[in-house]
């Protein structure tokens, strides 16, 4: 029982916080956004309000906007048995399983084929909180704190604010894996145990599945890092444990090919290097107020609150790991020599939370223009601060208890100095006053409980005491800044949604920019368009929709969207209907709808109160045999096509589907050449008569990558079993050897 009430307590830890969805039925997901924001669902008025559904969290669209609407897609992939590859619905089709933080191989999206997109959406997300409480205090009992100390260093981390702030984005999968990596690593330097080290090759094919790539890279450096502290204090056999990690690592990456292959080729056909957001915003830096946010986490208010007046998006620039944190960091650096090797934990904590800020030191990433970290923003290594800060939490809590009286005091008046320092900062510049002080009364209420509890260190009920306090504190975040919400507000059906999936044809759908049917969102109800939004959003393609569409040369822009409204170039783009919001208010009916929507091109189909759904009469059909001839569809699948012609004459075939590495073709087949046509589009070459067309998504990066990681797989069965043997070698430690040859 002494072994199993740590993780029945973390079990109900997590269930605690997940109150809503378990006893109440709601789901993690911001849609109250969506039919509280956005037509056409904001017309609806079955939620329950007699006025619009009120919104929590304004800034946590793209969840879902994005992160559901790929799950839904990958879902049905695998429903249909087969990968999936490629997402037919935005952009006029772009890659899916190749957008690392779809996550589309992630072990985790078996819940959804099991449990149904909703219920799945929400066990994906309890889960990976769950694991990475569990693997963290696996970490932390491996490195030797005692259990309390190491539950609540795990709590720390798994309900950390930056953990709860990405948790809807579906980020909480990729925090499981950074403490198993450092486990691993002590592991084998505890038992020099092959097996250990060899662990670590799966890890990195889950972190690099878990769907978030600078987690991916930052866990990665910091592992390497700790091996290389761990050989620098071991000094033995340290050529053949190089080897072995190297071995380790390289195999990892090379199992993990199958995503990683994919990922490169989309990178480099994206606007991604090219696109200058992140430098307008200077990196994503905070500025050095915002070290105020580690001991008040809305100093500058809460979007939940509505009075956010801070710099970026909240969540891009969250830092706050808990009052707790404050102490026991503190305390590290006034306590250096007392560490032991969890300096190695402080010292990542202080530098992580330098590459944060704004300051020349930070800046030398973007300069160097390195890969993959460079082109996102400086706030996603708070993870690293996170974990680290989670790590020295746990040592604090184990030598706090027989610290002297005179440290504990001295530590608690410098917390308090600081948050006194800060509030006197506040007053005398009277900065949002009203904000900052009101957010100020909670933080200061738990230094002095925290502080008071320390005084209680030897009570038996100590750590009883400390984690209470401590999930009070991350769980009032929490609560505070995460929606839970009903099921019927997970994009329910409209009149004008009908509408448009009754027609069966193969179209695709623009909208008039603004509050209506924001980019992605028709992509659950299987509905297809030329634009969309994606930080991977295809270069080529952008560019000639900006030019073609909104008369915009050389525009990068991961946005594609309308604001030129021409009937025949959307004709061009297969679109058939356009979503329009009516001026209810005109006085003449002529001026309903936006005065750049030439009416004579369109013909209203259908109309709410709100909007209309305008149809193109200079539509071109998705498939179009030219000179003219007759095509019939088949079967339209995201990773395949089958089509039957009958032409007359030789001919082409235009297909207004993108023109993406991967695609084939035949006919009657045979191999046929792919070309381009209008820049984005594919055209082929079609023999007279009658026959079978076929478009199939093979990507090489992707077949290719799957052999590499298939036969790097086996490869690591096989060294495991050949490695077996050198398991129960006792190797004697440097320092060991030394006392040794001292003694005799």
């Amino acid at each position: 029982m002494r072994k199993i009430w740590p993780f029945v307590l973390i079990i109900a830890v997590t269930i605690a916080f997940f109150y809503k969805v378990v006893f109440f039925n709601l789901v993690p997901l911001p849609s109250d956004m969506l039919v509280g924001a956005y037509y056409p669902w904001i017309e609806q008025k079955t939620y329950g309000y007699t006025t619009n559904v009120p919104i929590k969290n304004p800034l946590i669209s793209d969840v879902f906007s994005e992160i559901y609407v790929w799950k839904k897609l990958i879902y049905e992939s695998y429903q249909s048995r087969s990968w999936p590859l490629w997402n037919p619905n935005m952009y006029s089709g772009y890659p899916l399983l190749a957008n690392f933080q779809s996550a589309a191989l992630s072990v985790f999206n078996l819940f959804f084929i099991i449990f149904g997109l909703v219920d799945g959406w929400s066990i994906y997300l309890i889960v990976g909180v769950f694991l990475s409480a569990f693997t963290m205090y696996w970490l932390l009992r491996t490195l030797k704190y005692s259990q309390w100390a190491s539950l609540i260093g795990a709590i720390s981390y798994a309900f950390s604010s930056y953990s709860l702030a990405w948790l809807e984005f579906c980020n909480a999968q990729s925090l499981i894996y950074l403490p198993l990596l450092i486990l691993f690593i002590e592991k084998y330097f505890e038992s020099r145990k092959h097996k250990w080290i060899m662990s670590i090759s799966p890890v990195i094919f889950f972190l690099a599945t878990a769907g978030h790539f600078q987690v991916l890279v930052y866990s990665l450096v910091l592992s390497s890092l700790y091996f290389i502290y761990k050989l620098f204090h071991d000094k033995t056999h340290i050529f053949s444990t190089i080897l072995i990690y190297f071995v380790a690592l390289i195999l990892g990456l090379l199992i993990s090919s199958i995503q990683l292959l994919p990922t490169l080729e989309m990178s480099q056909l994206s606007i991604r290097s090219s696109e200058s957001q992140i430098s307008g915003l200077n990196f994503g830096l905070f500025p050095w107020k915002n070290l105020i946010t580690l001991l008040i986490p809305d100093y500058f208010g809460n979007p939940t609150t509505g009075n956010y007046w801070g710099i970026l998006n909240y969540h891009e620039t969250i830092l706050y790991s808990g009052i707790l944190a404050v102490f026991a960091v503190i305390w590290g650096i006034t306590n250096w020599r007392r560490l032991g090797y969890s300096k190695f934990f402080l010292m990542t904590a202080i530098i992580s939370l330098l590459l944060c800020f704004d300051n020349p030191f930070a800046k030398t990433v973007y300069w160097l223009k390195i890969p993959f970290i460079s082109t996102s923003g400086a706030g996603r290594i708070v993870i690293l601060f996170t974990f680290a800060t989670s790590v020295i939490v746990a040592k604090y809590l184990d030598i706090v208890r027989s610290d002297r009286l005179r440290k504990i005091v001295i530590n608690q008046i410098m917390v308090g100095t600081i948050f006194i320092a800060i509030l006197c900062f506040t007053y005398l510049y009277k900065v949002n006053l009203t904000v900052t002080i009101r957010n100020s009364i909670w933080p200061g209420f738990l230094i002095i409980s925290f502080g008071t509890t320390m005084l209680f260190r030897k009570s038996k009920y100590f750590y009883i005491l400390v984690a209470t306090l401590m999930i009070a504190d991350l769980f009032r975040w929490g609560w505070k800044y995460l929606p839970f919400t009903p099921r019927n507000y997970v994009f329910p059906k409209t009149s004008t949604t009908e509408y448009l999936t009754n027609d069966h044809d193969l179209f695709r759908v623009d909208r008039e920019v603004g509050p209506i049917m924001p980019p992605n969102t028709w992509s659950y109800y299987n509905l297809m368009s030329p634009s969309g939004y994606d930080p991977l959003a295809p270069l080529a393609y952008t560019r000639y929709y900006n030019l073609k569409l909104n008369h915009e040369s050389n525009k990068t822009s991961r946005y594609a969207e309308l604001f030129s409204y021409d009937a025949k170039d959307l004709g061009q783009f297969n679109v058939k209907y356009l979503l329009a919001q009516k001026n209810i208010s005109a006085v003449e009916p002529t001026d309903i709808y936006n005065y750049k929507i030439n009416l004579s091109d369109w013909d209203i189909v259908a109309e709410t109160k709100n909007i209309g759904v305008l149809k193109n009469k200079y539509y071109l059909p998705r498939f179009e045999i030219v000179p003219p001839g007759s095509i019939t569809v088949v079967s339209y699948a995201p990773n395949n096509i089958e089509l039957n012609y009958s032409a007359s004459a030789d001919s082409k075939l235009i297909a207004r589907d993108a023109n993406y590495p991967g695609w084939k073709a035949s006919v009657n087949g045979g191999d046929s050449t792919i070309s381009p046509y209008n820049q984005i589009y594919r055209q082929i070459s079609l023999p007279r008569g009658q026959g079978k067309i076929t478009f199939s998504y093979q990507p090489t990066s992707f077949y290719l990558g799957l052999y590499i990681s298939a036969i790097s797989f086996i490869i690591w069965i096989v060294s495991i079993f050949v490695l077996n043997p050198y398991n129960n070698v006792k190797i004697t430690s440097y320092a060991n050897l030394k006392r040794a040859r001292r003694s005799n």
